[in-house]
């Protein structure tokens, strides 16, 4: 059996290819729309007034409305990324929905990082991160969007 080089066992490091790029793709934007997806779904079941009442407490304005753009963008946007249908579009509004969240509920969470378990800041952040990429790079093959072409 042939023995690889140093050079050659790394190589994959620096390699890329198309069946990569889009293995990287599919591993990233099923989870994120599959958690964001059932994120909205929780607000769902819960009740998007108890949603609403929070952000009119919080002063936002239009809280029934935006309760429901937020949730249904949760939902809808997630899945729809999530299978790679419509992707971009659902994307882009899935990450305005979590940089919506972060500069109104979460943005004074960020002097806690370090801190301790964890705070809400992080996971919106991160989400909107991977959804603005998604956006940018595109679904990948491994999409409904890219079935067929």
């Amino acid at each position: 059996m042939k023995q690889l080089s140093t050079s050659g066992r790394t190589k994959w490091l620096s390699h890329r290819s198309p069946l990569l790029d889009d293995l990287a793709k599919l591993a990233v934007r099923v989870p994120a729309g599959t958690f964001l997806a059932a994120h909205g779904l929780a607000k769902v079941r819960g009740g998007v007034d108890a949603f609403a009442g929070g952000l009119a407490e919080s002063g936002f304005p239009l809280p029934s409305f935006f309760a429901w753009a937020a949730t249904l963008s949760e939902l809808v946007g997630g899945a729809l990324v999530a299978i790679g249908l419509l992707c971009r579009p659902a994307a882009m509004f899935a990450g305005i929905t979590m940089v919506v969240a972060v500069l109104s509920t979460h943005a004074h969470q960020i002097k806690q990082i370090g801190s301790g378990p964890g705070v809400g800041f992080e996971y919106p952040v991160l989400l909107a991160a991977v959804f603005f990429a998604v956006m940018l790079a595109g679904p990948g093959r491994f999409s409904i969007d890219q079935r067929g072409r």
